[in-house]
């Protein structure tokens, strides 16, 4: 296989084993489907005296999205995870637009969670999720063990979210969720990442 410059030396795609999902700092399970969308509009240019489309005009692309689907657990939900695991990390971007210290950040939405009548462990709605919130998405190589492409989804926010309960087939509860996130980044790792673990 060779790229446009002509490079040979290109080793062939081989499938990922696992997507590993993370927010912020901490793992929160393995996907059992994760489908990102990238789209944008384009808009056909035609001219008086022309017969078809002369140009294609690209228009702005739309925020990248992230459709996840997950096992539920009883007790806690995706919505509720995520909320349980914004950290510091998040929070350090909010304090510094705001021209705000960490501690009067955490103080601030503190006391708004409280006028909503809940906490940052008990969020489990759209409406009292506070801030956006940073995604990863871990792809474990299955030739490399020490060998991982990390996607990374910045200042993301929850847009649907789905949890329907039946009684048939195997009887488990899966849950959906889609993310739009204002950018993403790709990066290529080496070195086995430790990361915090939330049981999910």
């Amino acid at each position: 296989m060779a790229d446009v410059t002509g490079n040979h030396a290109i080793t062939n795609a081989v499938l990922s084993p696992n997507v590993q999902l993370a927010i912020g700092q901490f793992t929160i399970g393995y996907a059992r489907q994760a489908t990102e969308t990238q789209s944008r509009e384009v808009t056909p240019i035609y001219e008086i005296g022309s017969v078809g489309v002369v140009e294609m005009a690209p228009g702005q692309p739309k925020p990248v999205t992230l459709a996840l689907e997950h096992i539920a657990i009883y007790g806690a939900t995706m919505i509720n995870i995520v909320a349980l695991a914004i950290d510091s990390g998040n929070l350090a971007g909010i304090s510094a637009a705001a021209g705000l210290t960490m501690a009067q950040t955490v103080t601030a939405l503190t006391t708004w969670l409280q006028a909503q009548g809940t906490t940052m462990d008990s969020i489990f709605d759209l409406a009292h999720m506070p801030i956006g919130f940073t995604a990863k998405v871990y792809e474990q190589s299955p030739v490399d063990p020490t060998a991982q492409q990390i996607t990374t989804y910045n200042n993301c926010w929850i847009t649907h979210y789905t949890r329907p309960i039946k009684a048939t087939g195997d009887l488990l509860v899966v849950e959906t969720m889609d993310i739009s996130a204002q950018n993403t980044s790709t990066a290529q790792s080496k070195v086995t990442v430790t990361q915090n673990q939330i049981a999910y």
